[in-house]
């Protein structure tokens, strides 16, 4: 039985290595955990719909897309001792666009993990460390969101430390498109966005990830509102994953979130977000549930927005 106990947690340590330690063939998987609950739930897709103080870590044209102030902080809970928060705040420069600010900061205490070879026993003692600062500016031209973000980040794992800086580069748009409901609002959204381009301290690929989505409003009423989204991306050119999400609202107050994302989470994951009007602002919580990322247990996603 204790064998049985050091092999699980052995493999445990190398499916989080795998997920979080910045080397390998993608040295910025951790990224992956400052997508907010409410994008998590829907099968990890926002390229096409990405808005607001989350833009940030997203697709930054969505930055340009928005014309509040808004503050955003999210976090995460379920995979050994991690203890994940990340927030963003969106300024708005009046004619000149937007700008967004955001820190996430990542770490694990310590974890002594045996394993056995033959009679000899060994211990290793993981601990993770990863400070993020990010800085992003958007600004819509002609329906055209676009923007653009740096993410510098002080990255510790074990004792290597590294100094990343990375960028992103994003543009949206939206059509009128196969409506079924009567609206002026446009139901069709589309996306691009080139995220992790390596800009110091990234030998790997000189290029990060190209990202393609698409998000459709299939209803649009008093009460019901309902999108599907789609999308596709490669890193480096090394093969293509995709997601598929769907965000139900209700009366503009309950929001149901479902998504698919095989690449990372082999099973549909789920959501839920309530929004509540405090005179002139809107408080959004979100949490978003993952059954499995990579093998890992299931993780809880927690997202709180504040907009004027």
């Amino acid at each position: 039985m204790k064998k049985i106990k050091i092999f699980a947690l052995t493999t445990y340590y190398l499916a989080l290595s795998t997920f979080l330690i910045a080397a390998g063939e993608n040295p910025v998987d951790f990224l992956e955990l400052t997508i907010p609950a409410e994008n998590m739930a829907c099968g990890k897709t926002y390229t096409a719909y990405s808005i607001g103080a989350n833009s940030l870590w997203l697709n930054p044209a969505g930055l340009g897309a928005s014309r509040d102030i808004e503050y955003s902080i999210s976090g995460m809970k379920g995979i050994m001792d991690i203890k994940f928060i990340n927030g963003g705040i969106l300024l708005p420069l009046k004619d000149f666009g937007n700008a967004g600010l955001g820190l996430s900061f990542l770490s694990s205490g310590e974890e002594n993990l045996e394993s056995y070879i033959g009679e000899e026993s060994s211990s290793k003692k993981l601990n993770f460390r990863n400070v993020i600062f990010g800085a992003g500016y958007g600004r819509e031209f002609y329906n055209f969101p676009v923007g653009i973000s740096l993410k510098f980040i002080q990255s510790e794992i074990g004792l290597d430390k590294k100094f990343l800086v990375l960028g992103d580069l994003g543009a949206e748009t939206r059509f009128s498109f196969l409506k079924l409901y009567k609206s002026e609002e446009k139901n069709l959204g589309l996306g691009i966005a080139l995220r992790n381009i390596g800009i110091l301290n990234y030998k790997d690929s000189s290029f990060g990830e190209i990202k393609l989505g698409m998000d459709y409003k299939v209803v649009k009423t008093k009460a019901v509102d309902w999108n599907i989204s789609f999308d596709i991306s490669s890193y480096a050119f090394k093969g293509i994953d995709f997601g598929l999400g769907s965000k139900l609202n209700i009366f503009d107050t309950a929001s149901f979130y479902c998504g698919y994302n095989p690449s990372q989470v082999n099973k549909f994951t789920f959501g839920l977000g309530i929004k509540l009007y405090i005179r002139k602002w809107n408080l959004k919580m979100d949490y978003g549930l993952n059954p499995s990322v990579e093998g890992l247990p299931i993780s809880h996603w927690f997202e709180l927005s504040l907009k004027s």
